[in-house]
């Protein structure tokens, strides 16, 4: 009983201590948030210094993203290479998936976007992310759990890199006030980061797994869950740019749309869940990344 009683109360420690350290996190993504918003309202509804639009832009991109880059490295502290891999793989991983995504969009997606050429957006911007993860891995992404971190991190920076580029033709186009740019900015941040976060990671952790271990089902799973990842992104945009249920308006999505709000915390809960039950880390003692 004595045994039985340590290991619950090391389970409890073990479970309180992950609360504390998630809770230090999204504290200090409030203060980022706050932060942001202040700066916005002050320095650029107020004050009007719009030399700060661009830099406002991207940290207000960058919030979402750097909770669960940070969540992420917190849960794999038992594995240097991975931890390092995550962070090298959002910040240097998005610019180049982007460059990659957007120069195969330029190629295949001509004519009338809103019919056929948008189907491949699927293909060109998870292929990119794809290649871009396991390039960026260094031989690591070997089990659904080491890929889908990757891809994740992957994919959150792809969606910063392509929020700046919206960002960008809203000020082109002519900014609104700067309460009209935040929201555009928020949504925008939760839904693409999620949704490219969450896509990345299936294909990739899959992708790795059969790597890894292969076998025909492995692979046969890696194919049809890339097939149909790229489907459901490829699908999700053909109803954006055709403006069906109300989503969207010129790419500008609206928080006060209770589904796009739903959708927000769908992707990231599903995010949070597939990394989760993916697989813990192991002990930082004799760990090993390919078990």
């Amino acid at each position: 009983m004595t045994d039985v009683q340590g290991r619950r109360d090391e389970r409890r420690a073990r479970v309180r201590e992950e609360g504390r350290a998630i809770l230090v996190v999204l504290g200090w993504a409030v203060l980022a948030a706050a932060a942001w918003l202040a700066f916005g309202a002050i320095a650029i509804g107020e004050l009007g210094k719009d030399r700060g639009w661009p830099v406002w832009w991207f940290v207000g991109a960058s919030i979402p993203a750097g909770v669960v880059i940070a969540l992420m490295r917190r849960a794999s502290r038992g594995e240097p290479r991975l931890r390092d891999r995550i962070l090298w793989a959002f910040l240097v991983g998005g610019a180049i998936s982007i460059g990659i995504g957007a120069t195969l969009n330029g190629l295949l997606i001509v004519g009338d976007i809103e019919s056929g050429p948008i189907w491949w957006v699927g293909i060109t911007e998870e292929g990119a992310k794809l290649v871009t993860a396991l390039a960026l891995a260094g031989g690591i992404a070997k089990t659904f759990r080491t890929g889908a971190m990757l891809g994740a991190a992957v994919g959150f920076g792809f969606a910063v890199a392509e929020d700046a580029g919206y960002f960008f033709g809203q000020y082109v186009e002519g900014m609104t006030g700067w309460a009209e740019q935040a929201e555009f900015v928020v949504t925008r941040a939760l839904v693409g980061g999620g949704m490219h976060a969450l896509f990345s990671a299936l294909i990739v952790g899959a992708v790795a797994a059969a790597w890894g271990r292969p076998s025909a089902r492995r692979i046969l799973g890696a194919l049809l869950t890339a097939l149909l990842v790229a489907a459901i992104h490829s699908g999700y945009d053909w109803v954006l740019m055709n403006g069906y249920f109300g989503l969207v308006d010129d790419l500008a999505f609206e928080p006060t749309d209770l589904l796009t709000i739903g959708l927000q915390l769908v992707l990231l809960l599903v995010l949070l869940l597939v990394l989760r039950r993916s697989g813990r880390a192991p002990e930082p003692a004799g760990s090993s990344l390919e078990r």
